[in-house]
């Protein structure tokens, strides 16, 4: 009877044992997921969570206030590092060569991680990939100093002169208005292109509402623009009358509040592109992209596509490059409140 005592004991003690070891493999493993986030080449394992101590700053004395601390191997400088912002996914992404394969295992992050959710680490051939989660988007700032690569996040309403989201009316199989074998869609690619470029000299921010190969909703494009924080949506389109092939000129639409800047904005197209305003017809309304944004909307049509003069005139690379040009110093020339996010709505939707 004792012995049968005795054994049972034991083998209920061997099994809480075993019990407990499980369920701390367990634990361990659920902290390193290895199928969690896959990346081009090889996976990404999870290195940290956001906590209330990971928004600590200054854990090492290496550390600088404002920045998170990734150590670099003997040897690995700025040219062995990339760095770059994944907008979309709210990334920051980080690649850096000549990495020993447990380097980051024994030298641990550290620094400021109050705008970083978590941290995702994975490596191949000598390359170490490194994945930020972000809360919102910001543009990097690296320093490299001391053996450390020191990353800050900057607000981009801080880094660039404003920030803009394109609009092009039409994506997908959609080609709007078509005359004389020109589509509205062609100018209105060509434009925004143009007009990217042109930002992006003139140190604008640019997103676009909604990739060239789909056709967007307006709420789906005005989330968009919200997302990224734009100050101000320029929608590019092209005009058209059916009754007749005369009618001509430029118009641009705005909210109520913006409508002094939206006629100098036209004004300033038809003088650099010498085409003249176009005539106010009583059936214009407000185009529903323009009613639905809470930020200003300047909603361009450039000209009249019935119009074989204007159409053919649309369509060349020229107007495309001095259209752009126009738009951005119209843009830029303004006071700060094209900048604001308060314009008013109008209930009038006619038009996408």
């Amino acid at each position: 009877m004792n012995n049968s005592y005795h054994f049972l004991k034991k083998m209920t003690i061997v099994s809480l044992v075993f019990a407990v070891l499980s369920a701390a493999s367990l634990c361990f493993a659920a902290s390193f997921p290895a199928d969690e986030a896959p990346m081009q080449e090889g996976m990404l394992r999870k290195l940290t969570e956001k906590t209330d101590m990971t928004e600590e700053v200054s854990n090492r004395d290496a550390d600088r206030t404002g920045y998170l601390t990734i150590p670099l191997p003997d040897g690995v400088g700025e040219d062995n590092v990339s760095v770059a912002a994944d907008d979309s996914d709210q990334k920051i992404k980080i690649a850096i060569s000549d990495v020993p394969v447990y380097f980051y295992h024994r030298n641990f992050f550290s620094g400021d991680m109050k705008n970083i959710r978590n941290i995702r680490y994975g490596y191949e051939n000598q390359v170490a990939k490194i994945e930020l989660d972000t809360m919102g988007i910001f543009e990097p700032d690296t320093v490299f100093e001391n053996g450390n690569l020191y990353l800050g996040l900057r607000e981009i309403q801080e880094v660039y002169k404003m920030v803009a989201a394109i609009d092009i009316g039409h994506g997908g199989s959609e080609e709007g208005s078509v005359a004389y074998g020109i589509t509205e869609r062609e100018i209105s690619e060509l434009c925004a292109g143009k007009l990217a470029e042109e930002f992006a000299k003139q140190g604008v921010k640019t997103y676009f509402t909604h990739d060239l190969d789909v056709n967007a909703d307006i709420p789906a494009r005005v989330q968009a623009a919200e997302s990224v924080s734009a100050n101000v949506i320029i929608s590019i389109h092209t005009n058209a009358d059916s009754r007749t092939r005369v009618t001509h000129g430029i118009q641009v639409i705005s909210q109520e509040e913006n409508r002094e800047k939206a006629t100098e904005i036209a004004e300033n197209l038809a003088g650099e592109l010498g085409l003249s305003l176009a005539p106010e017809k009583e059936d214009d309304g407000i185009p529903e992209l323009v009613s639905a944004s809470s930020c200003p909307v300047y909603f361009i049509r450039l000209g009249y596509i019935t119009n074989k003069a204007e159409a053919e005139k649309m369509a060349t690379e020229e107007f495309a490059e001095k259209a752009a040009e126009t738009i951005t110093a119209s843009l830029l020339s303004m006071d700060d409140d094209v900048s604001g996010n308060n314009a008013g709505k109008n209930d009038k939707r006619t038009e996408k």
